[in-house]
């Protein structure tokens, strides 16, 4: 049965990566303008070098930092689209659940487990639908360990997320580079 549940989800997840698509292409062409007006301007700050950029004094630091500035700028964007984007993914997971239970009750929709990946596999196993390859159950679980890492200024992995990268890396990367070569 379709539902326009996908949909929302599918446009809000394109909507993330088109502005980290957009981030990269603006990068790039700043990265060429800094280049061009930092080059022999190491010592100089951003108000010296951009006197007519209204954030140049609030950012005011040399031009030899602008290009580890640039990087954290990145890592920063590409962390919080990346929990955007996994938060899109457990409100699906968790809709879809909702709405199921709504067309079609069952004791089992009150399955409640902290790990939302598990839940949706325990549900789906007990409404005797098709199990959910462990692959993708695994991929969800990463993703949700990653997005905490970022979201919980994780400093060192936790036990759970570091286990799963040992164990799982391996069989992860091979399933979904298998669905890549098959155009998936």
């Amino acid at each position: 049965m379709k539902t326009p549940i996908l949909r929302k989800y599918e446009a809000r997840l394109a909507e993330v990566n088109d502005q980290l698509i957009y981030f990269l292409f603006s990068d790039a062409e700043v990265e060429a303008h800094l280049e061009k007006n930092t080059k022999n301007n190491e010592d100089k700050y951003t108000t010296d070098i951009f006197p007519d950029n209204q954030f140049s004094e609030r950012l005011h630091i040399k031009a030899s930092a602008l290009t580890e500035f640039r990087r954290k700028s990145f890592n920063t964007l590409v962390g919080v689209s990346l929990i955007s984007a996994v938060e899109y993914l457990l409100y699906y997971i968790e809709e879809i659940e909702d709405y199921r239970a709504s067309v079609l009750p069952s004791l089992h929709d009150s399955i409640n487990d902290d790990k939302p990946e598990q839940q949706l596999a325990s549900k789906i196993k007990a409404w005797g639908g098709n199990e959910i390859h462990s692959a993708i159950i695994k991929t969800i679980k990463y993703l949700r360990l990653r997005r905490n890492h970022i979201a919980h200024l994780g400093e060192e992995m936790t036990q759970d997320f570091s286990s799963l990268i040992k164990n799982d890396a391996n069989h992860l990367n091979g399933y979904w580079k298998s669905k890549k070569n098959r155009n998936l």
